[in-house]
């Protein structure tokens, strides 16, 4: 489970990052039902991702990832939430169903310096990063060229 070290500063920093957010705006959690469900009581319209598992239960709606894709059209999302686990290609493909504007979160225990160079490497823009012990709160604003 990607946020079994899930915590209330975690999370607080995550609605930090979606400040400016619409706050009716659909959120995609990538691998994290408890930080969804999370989000979710925080009166957030969530759809929790899976990567790898069984979608999840207890969330209302739930997708399946086809091969670390995203089933989504292009702009979908108004962000996107979760651990790139630095694969090649994953956060170009969350900055694709989200909307101009919109953000891609990235949480993770790596290092700072490796979460912006990942972010910036995608062509996100206005990056932010909070930290919280180990964990980085890494966000970027989606830029559509053309």
């Amino acid at each position: 489970m990607l946020f079994g070290w899930l915590q209330q500063k975690t999370i607080r920093l995550i609605e930090a990052a979606l400040t400016g957010v619409a706050p009716l705006g659909l959120l995609g959690v990538v691998d994290s039902p408890r930080l969804a469900r999370a989000l979710a009581e925080r009166g957030r319209r969530v759809t929790a991702i899976s990567r790898n598992a069984p979608g999840p239960k207890r969330v209302l709606v739930a997708l399946r990832a086809h091969g670390g894709l995203l089933p989504l059209a292009d702009g979908t999302l108004a962000a996107v939430i979760g651990r790139a686990d630095g694969v090649d290609g994953v956060l170009d493909d969350w900055s694709r169903v989200v909307a101009e504007g919109g953000l891609v979160v990235v949480v993770d225990r790596a290092l700072r310096e490796e979460s912006s160079r990942l972010a910036l490497a995608c062509g996100l823009v206005d990056l932010e990063q909070r930290v919280a012990g180990r964990v980085v709160v890494t966000s970027g604003r989606v830029r559509k060229l053309g």
